[in-house]
């Protein structure tokens, strides 16, 4: 079998704080709705001249409060997590992908350089993984006779690549879209050389 597929281990790692957050959000939206909405009904009491309304306003208010102090908490926890995904972001596009007409390199943020020839090229496959969104989750494995050249989506020169892959005799478009929507650990075998 030529080459490792398996995919690079050098994907940053991402606080996982904001796939917490996320949940909480939904939480906190409601709890400040509910908070306001009840601090409404007290206003509207107040105006009809009922006072138990000034009751309705004070919890809804404290509601707001408790909200707003939670959530300033938290905030400087989600500044790092949206850092960590733009340098998520950032770190794919350091992989620079040439293509010509006898091979496609990938030069990597560690300056290595990967090649697959063209005229041997064997397979081209596409792995997914549950990492994502936060870090890489899509990988172009391209494997020829002696080597593998693993590139990630969102790589400098990716549209470039996937014209060239798309333009290959047989490459199964339906194959690359199912991996597009994947959000699992999954291989995608999208092209293979006639014959093998």
């Amino acid at each position: 079998m030529p080459g490792d597929t398996s995919v690079p281990k050098e994907t940053p790692a991402v606080d996982d704080f904001m796939f917490r957050l996320l949940n909480h959000r939904m939480s906190y939206a409601i709890w400040c709705s509910l908070s306001a909405l009840v601090a409404g009904l007290g206003v509207c009491l107040i105006i009809l001249h009922n006072m138990r309304g000034m009751v309705f306003v004070v919890v809804g208010l404290l509601g707001v409060v408790l909200f707003l102090l939670a959530f300033r908490r938290e905030t400087p926890q989600l500044v790092r997590a949206r850092i960590n995904r733009t340098a998520a972001k950032s770190y794919e596009r350091k992989f620079v992908v040439s293509v010509n007409e006898e091979f496609v390199s990938v030069k990597r943020p560690d300056g290595t350089v990967e090649r697959a020839s063209w005229p041997e090229l064997c397979a081209v496959r596409i792995i997914t993984t549950d990492s994502g969104p936060y870090v890489c989750d899509f990988w172009y494995i391209l494997t020829d006779n002696t080597r593998t050249c693993a590139i990630p989506q969102g790589a400098t020169g990716e549209d470039e690549l996937l014209q060239t892959l798309q333009n290959l005799p047989d490459w199964d478009n339906d194959r690359a879209i199912e991996a597009l929507g994947s959000t699992s650990n999954n291989e995608y075998l999208c092209w293979k050389r006639p014959g093998t």
